[in-house]
């Protein structure tokens, strides 16, 4: 699941690099049972608005939080756990299927009205956690939140292109993708917990984390850069989601939505 990872860098970089195993190239296409007309204004809530008191970059920070909370073996994003698994309150993340060259699949997923979904367009975090050249310890690197930061931005750029679009019922959304876009938001600095066994950072930094058990692993400090869309609530009913990656799958993904009643 490694993308652009250069032959010269470090081994200690590399295994940084690998960060782009959740650098999600995820396309969004939606539609939903609301009208056209309202999809634009009603439905995406602006890139400079809060929701639920936080921002876009907020939610992005707990969108990795999210991601890399769960064990690889039960996962919503790699197909193997269902839509539910780890959200919480009234805000779930979805995106594609973990490793954006894969092929497209389908889920069907019941959440419950009132529920916003934050939709990770295309994303990439990075962090410290690195094994040794072996692959048997543990050897943390030292870059700054600067340099962090610089490279998260440097891998994202890879999956910003002209090409990418988002709709919703047919409806644009406008300066998605492209360097004047509104949606692209750097995360302030965050941690996150892995499980202590089958977490993410076996595939992403090295088979040392292969086996933290008893104890969990907080890792800190990490940063995202990400092209976002935060859809609000939906109606009761059905909703149709179809997402890819701009730069080979463009509707490879759907996501059936029933959207029930709350307290059904």
């Amino acid at each position: 699941m490694d993308r652009c990872v250069a032959s010269n860098r470090t081994s200690h970089e590399t295994a940084l690099t690998r960060k782009l195993a959740l650098a999600f190239a995820a396309l969004t296409l939606l539609a939903a049972s609301v009208s056209p007309a309202m999809a634009q204004g009603n439905v995406v809530v602006p890139p400079q608005n809060s929701y639920n008191g936080q921002t876009y970059a907020e939610w992005s920070a707990q969108w990795f939080q999210w991601v890399l909370s769960l064990p690889s073996t039960h996962h919503p994003l790699f197909d193997t756990a269902d839509c539910s698994v780890g959200q919480r309150g009234n805000v779930w993340f979805i995106g594609g299927k973990l490793g954006a060259a894969s092929p497209g699949l389908t889920r069907n997923c019941t959440i419950p009205e009132g529920t916003a979904l934050f939709l990770a367009i295309a994303n990439s975090s990075f962090d410290n956690t690195a094994c040794s050249a072996d692959g048997s310890t543990i050897e943390p690197t030292t870059f700054t939140i600067d340099q962090l930061r610089a490279l998260a931005s440097q891998n994202l750029e890879g999956f910003l292109d002209d090409k990418g679009q988002c709709t919703i019922d047919g409806v644009a959304v406008k300066k998605l993708l492209g360097p004047d876009t509104r949606f692209r938001v750097q995360s302030p600095v965050f941690d996150y917990t892995v499980p202590s066994v089958d977490n993410l950072l076996v595939l992403i930094s090295g088979p040392c984390y292969q086996n933290l058990a008893p104890n969990l692993l907080t890792v800190s400090p990490s940063v995202a850069d990400g092209v976002y869309v935060l859809i609000k609530p939906l109606s009761v009913g059905q909703h149709t989601i179809k997402f890819g990656n701009p730069q080979g799958h463009p509707l490879g993904h759907t996501y059936n939505i029933t959207v029930v009643p709350a307290g059904d």
